[in-house]
């Protein structure tokens, strides 16, 4: 009799260990299923890199181009030896904060990529629009020009608008709303061959709605997730391009401070003093990569094929 209370008394304690355990897993457990059904991390490094950028005089120590001191070249990041607070990351071949320099670089590199996508995204979303909805010769010549505009070789378009131009802010806008639209054209124009044959758009060409009402009211708005997830996706591309526009001498020129363009400064230092080019190198891979994953997860959240959640 006493050996079957004890079974029953222990087996009462175990139960209350289990329901103890899944009490206290219930919280990291609900927090894990929020970090796989949503890119919470990658949207919060994304919001603090835009944050730093946009609120660069506030977070920035010092002028990123005229606070330039020789005395004080190639200074260690503040966890290293001979490495001081005031300068947190360091300073460049001519004695520039790093941090400051890397938030300014960040404002110019993001204002530079919003405004080039939005521009291709507005120019490449209309073509291909045009070419789904019009289709006949407008279809054939916007498709033959965007399959000859993929065949040119970007980095020497580039080199030749460089000599032709020269390098501005204007200049960069330029060379990347010329690689920005391409994107956008033959998945819209797919969307949008599908979306003219849906009973809806017959409908609305019964009541007697013209074709720019239809293209804008009804066609428009079912492309608008899939641009969106585009846009997203590009951006990431367009951050490295323009980085390696800077970094080859062709994009923003010196002293702007562009992200690019601090790559470049340090290429001759990695050796003995590799802080200048790594730092802004991880400002971008955190910035392309937390833009990948935000575009990934859109789309799988949008289009039902991809539909995982």
């Amino acid at each position: 009799m006493a050996t079957r209370m004890d079974t029953e008394q222990q087996a009462m304690d175990n139960s209350r260990v289990r329901a103890s355990l899944r009490t206290a897993l219930r919280g990291p457990m609900v927090v894990y299923d929020l970090l796989l059904r949503y890119p919470i991390i990658w949207v919060v490094t994304f919001a603090i890199l835009v944050i730093l950028a946009v609120g660069a005089p506030l977070f920035a120590q010092h002028d990123p181009i005229r606070d330039a001191d020789f005395t004080r070249v190639r200074g260690a990041p503040f966890w290293l030896e001979g490495g001081t607070t005031e300068f947190l990351l360091g300073t460049d071949q001519v004695g520039r904060d790093i941090w400051s320099r890397l938030l300014y670089g960040g404002r110019v590199s993001l204002m530079v990529v919003a405004v080039a996508m939005t521009s291709g995204m507005i120019i490449g979303t209309s073509l291909g629009l045009a070419a789904g909805f019009i289709g006949g010769i407008v279809d054939e010549i916007v498709m033959r020009l965007v399959d000859a505009w993929i065949a040119l070789p970007f980095i020497m378009l580039a080199l030749v608008i460089k000599i032709v131009l020269g390098t501005s802010l204007t200049v960069m806008f330029f060379m990347l709303i010329l690689i920005s639209w391409v994107g956008f054209v033959r998945p819209v124009r797919g969307e949008v061959l599908s979306l003219r044959e849906r009973d809806y758009v017959f409908a609305a060409r019964v009541a007697g709605a013209s074709g720019f009402r239809i293209a804008f009211r009804h066609i428009l708005p079912g492309v608008s997730s899939t641009v969106i997830v585009l846009a997203t996706l590009g951006a990431g591309g367009l951050v490295l391009t323009e980085s390696v526009l800077s970094y080859l001498g062709v994009g923003i020129p010196q002293p702007t401070p562009t992200w690019g363009n601090m790559i470049s400064d340090g290429r001759e230092y990695l050796d003995t003093a590799w802080w200048i080019s790594t730092m802004p190198g991880i400002a971008i891979f955190l910035l392309v990569l937390s833009l990948n994953f935000i575009g990934d997860w859109l789309r799988d959240r949008w289009d039902p094929k991809l539909r995982q959640l």
